[in-house]
């Protein structure tokens, strides 16, 4: 939950009191972020993300967009058809993640101050766009798992194939443990930023948690959509 404590009793005084004929829908994709007294007062409907396929399938029939694009947007959409309407729709939004990408593979391969800067960028992005950064970190926890993935050898559970090239790179340079840390790292700085942490502070020790390639002469990550 991104409510402040004072934002939440303010939201459970109005579930106490609602108004007449009314109807309150909350989503929350992590029910331990919410107190327990709305929880209470709550009937919880739990719901499954959308496969891939059914999405990729809509977006090919209902929008101007071929198979490969639809197939890719499907997948980073992580289950979120919402989202994967607007990508399809706003080109912008897939340039955002774009950048996105790109971000973390400069940070991976940057020197520590680089990685300081890339640090400063984002706690600048949250402070102008909180929404634009928290996505930032939720593709990070993607890139992250796409390499982790590769690292294992299970490449079908890869997300964004068009880096495929890069990500697999740069997972023989770092070890499964090492990745699957770096993972907790970017969850655990999304919930520093929800406890109204320091953003920069934040931003810091993530980029101090994150790996040092032993080899850091590696192939760019290509821009996607060119």
């Amino acid at each position: 939950s991104l409510l402040s404590p004072q934002a939440s009793n303010a939201l459970l005084k109005l579930l106490e009191e609602p108004p007449d004929k009314v109807i309150f829908l909350l989503t929350s994709t992590n029910l331990e972020s919410v107190i327990p007294t709305i929880l209470s007062r709550c009937q919880i409907i739990s719901t499954n993300r959308i496969p891939h396929d059914q999405i990729s399938d809509h977006l090919t029939r209902h929008f101007d967009i071929g198979p490969d694009d639809a197939t890719y947007i499907a997948r980073i959409s992580q289950g979120h058809i919402g989202w994967a309407i607007e990508a399809a729709t706003n080109t912008e939004l897939l340039e955002d993640y774009d950048s996105s990408l790109n971000l973390m593979d400069s940070i991976l391969t940057g020197n520590l101050g680089q990685r300081f800067k890339y640090a400063e960028e984002m706690a600048y992005t949250y402070a102008r766009n909180r929404y634009k950064a928290l996505q930032q970190l939720s593709i990070g926890i993607v890139w992250w798992h796409d390499m982790l993935m590769l690292k294992e050898s299970v490449e079908a559970s890869v997300c964004n194939l068009p880096i495929i090239a890069s990500l697999r790179q740069h997972s023989t340079h770092i070890k499964s443990s090492d990745i699957v840390e770096t993972i907790k790292a970017f969850q655990n700085t999304l919930i520093y930023l929800e406890s109204n942490v320091n953003p920069r502070l934040a931003f810091e020790v993530l980029v101090l948690n994150i790996p040092e390639l032993q080899n850091p002469q590696v192939p760019t990550t290509p821009n996607i959509r060119s």
